[in-house]
């Protein structure tokens, strides 16, 4: 049985766009740090990016909008909607099959948001870690907006647990003629999923039910749970092919065939290459300005880094809420 803690929720904002005289939420986002090297965590410097899908921005534009609204959950309980920001501030991936696109923004202090580390990403270097590669039927799960319960107060992002449905053995037709590096995962992916972040737990898909009871024999990476991706759509048609050709594409597009596609965790963090000359530089001012406070190997919990992140000791009893 999945085990998921609640601070998940807190890597997520969601999307939205004015009509008339309010804002409706439209799609999910999710704050990455970019952690760049221990000494520059110590001396907090870890640069956040909120990242959505692409189409989802595309869709905007399509309307003739050029701004974004973003919700925030707030520390005392509520949550608000960001002043209006602009679409063209959001650099898409350089790739454009890679349905991913990064706005640079401060987590603040008053906002109930935490960020997900780009050393928690599955990656070549995390296989290696944790033993352990994306492989079918692997227990999934997303996190992300379902407009019918967006939550009144405060952005309520819901779970959603799916599996491994195919491997990147060879590109996905995402889009007419475009086709894209992706995961796909069974679970059916709504509108407001777009831009919604994939997890995995590393243990629960390493260890049966036996093995698990005897962690310390066993050789485990420093994290539990590892971004898989982001949601960048599903598949839409009936279950056969001939009939969905014959339906109208305003039509098909209500026809969700409960298989998502999933850009890759690397392709995200391919897609954050692109400030690293900006972040080069800000760190660069940071070491110059501020001495060196904290040691190299600390390993206290981080401003605006996930609590759950941490490093996982096989040596513990690791209990779980039944």
């Amino acid at each position: 049985m999945a085990w998921i803690p609640a601070d998940f929720r807190k890597t997520v904002v969601f999307l939205g766009q004015d009509v008339a005289d309010r804002t409706h939420v439209w799609a999910s986002a999710f704050w990455v740090i970019n952690v760049q090297s221990p000494e520059d965590i110590a001396r907090q410097y870890r640069p956040a990016y909120l990242v959505t899908a692409t189409h989802a921005l595309e869709r905007l534009e399509q309307k003739g909008l050029t701004s974004v609204r973003i919700r925030v959950n707030l520390r005392n309980g509520e949550s608000q909607w960001l002043p209006p920001i602009s679409i063209a501030r959001w650099k898409a991936h350089p790739d454009h099959t890679v349905d991913v696109s990064f706005l640079k923004h401060e987590i603040r202090a008053e906002w109930d948001h935490e960020g997900w580390p780009t050393t928690a990403f599955i990656s070549p270097e995390s296989v290696k870690q944790d033993n352990k590669a994306i492989e079918l039927g692997d227990e999934v799960f997303s996190v992300g907006l379902f407009w019918p319960h967006e939550g009144k107060m405060r952005n309520v992002p819901l779970v959603r647990i799916g599996n491994i449905a195919a491997l990147r053995d060879e590109k996905v037709e995402t889009k007419e003629d475009v086709f894209s590096d992706v995961y796909l995962m069974e679970s059916r992916s709504l509108g407001g999923l777009s831009g919604a972040p994939v997890f995995i737990d590393i243990v629960r898909a390493r260890l049966t039910g036996r093995e698990i009871t005897n962690l310390g024999n066993l050789s485990m990476g420093p994290f539990r749970f590892r971004l898989v991706g982001a949601i960048s759509g599903h598949f839409k048609g009936t279950d056969d092919e001939f009939l969905s050709s014959g339906i109208p594409r305003n039509e098909l597009e209500k026809l969700n065939m409960g298989i998502a596609y999933v850009t890759p965790a690397d392709k995200v963090f391919e897609g954050l290459q692109q400030f690293k000359a900006e972040e080069l530089e800000e760190s660069k001012h940071l070491r110059e300005a501020v001495p060196l406070t904290l040691k190299v190997n600390d390993l206290s919990p981080q401003t605006n880094v996930s609590s759950h992140v941490v490093t996982f000791d096989s040596s513990e009893n690791n209990s779980e809420p039944n």
